[in-house]
Order: C-alpha cells, then sequence, then structure tokens
C-alpha cells in the first residue's frame, strides 16, 4: 500500500494578488522599454535580451500565479485571513519565476542602471 503523503501549504490570497498587479506593471514597463530600443538607432542586442527575459518573466508570473489563484483551493486561517493551498510543485514554479525575476530586475539595475520598480 501506498500512503498519500502529500502536503499543501498556505500562501496568503492578498500576497498572491499583489504579486500578479505587480508584475502586470512591470510588463508593461518592459514592453514600452522594448519599444524604445527596438527604435533606437542602434539596438543593444544584450540588453534587448534583458529586456525580453523581463518581459517574459513578467508574464509568467501573471499567468501562473493568476492560474494558481483560480485553480487552489482557498481557506481561512485562525485570523480571517484568505489562504491558497499550494502543492509542493506550486511552491517550486513559485520559487522558480520569484528567484527568475529577482536576478533578473538585478542585472538590469547593474548593467543598465534601469528599473521597472513602482517609485
Amino acid at each position: 500500500m501506498s500512503k498519500n503523503t502529500s502536503k499543501s501549504f498556505g500562501f496568503p490570497l492578498i500576497a498572491a494578488k499583489e504579486m500578479i498587479d505587480t508584475s502586470t506593471q512591470e510588463r508593461a514597463y518592459f514592453h514600452n522599454l522594448l519599444v524604445l530600443e527596438l527604435e533606437a538607432e542602434t539596438v543593444d542586442y544584450k540588453k534587448l535580451e534583458v529586456l525580453c527575459d523581463g518581459l517574459s518573466i513578467s508574464n509568467k508570473v501573471v499567468a501562473e500565479i493568476s492560474r494558481t489563484v483560480e485553480m487552489s483551493p482557498i481557506v481561512k486561517d485562525k485570523d480571517d485571513a484568505e489562504m491558497l493551498m499550494l502543492t509542493k510543485e506550486d511552491i517550486m514554479i513559485f520559487e522558480t519565476i520569484v528567484l527568475s525575476r529577482h536576478y533578473l530586475l538585478g542585472d538590469l539595475v547593474e548593467h543598465y542602471n534601469l528599473s521597472v520598480a513602482l517609485h
């Protein structure tokens, strides 16, 4: 007999929605930066690559977290806060895209002195 050892982990629904909102705005900023770079007289292909990666990662954050919000059960914790119930696989996906975003935003600042952070 095999035991079902799958576990669920709680993640605040409000935090997931904030991640979606932030990444939606960052995606728009990356789009605008890409347009500016493509219209420049000389194109910096390394910068273009980083901007494309940023657009892709921002879009992935929006798509994956939105999917998770739609598909995952939501329960209330002891403080009545809504929590998404995530599987280990969901958490691995979150970790991967959040770390990718983190390193990309660092490269953007370090190499190009650009930021898509909300000010």
